[in-house]
């Protein structure tokens, strides 16, 4: 990690209404947040990816924001969420909607703490 780097830490709630590479990619560039191509590790437990975090942005509002976007999705009867295009898959017919469930974000910012 460096300096700058943004952590996202959410539940399933969030990823079951919301693609994390578009989505919130794209909230978190309307908080001026920069986006780096480079990802990181990826396995069943967790996927990462890279965003520059400068102090301009609120973590708190950043975190409501994308939480706001998730529950829209969750009450949306007609959008095509993640859980419903694998459920879809899964079923071999067609569902739509979000997923009512719990949404949980976290965001950390790492910063470089001078004690002098």
């Amino acid at each position: 990690m460096e300096e700058g780097d943004l952590i996202v830490l959410a539940s399933d709630g969030l990823f079951n209404n919301m693609y994390k590479s578009a989505e919130l990619t794209e909230i978190l560039k309307n908080f001026k947040v920069k986006t780096n191509l480079r990802r990181g590790r990826r396995d069943l437990l967790f996927s990462l990816l890279h965003f520059q975090y400068s102090d301009h942005a609120s973590l708190e509002d950043m975190a409501k924001t994308i939480v706001e976007r998730s529950y829209s999705h969750s009450i949306d009867t007609s959008c095509m969420s993640p859980f419903a295009k694998q459920g879809s898959s899964a079923l071999s017919w067609e569902f739509q909607g979000g997923k009512l469930d719990d949404i949980t974000v976290l965001l950390a910012a790492i910063t470089n703490y001078d004690t002098t």
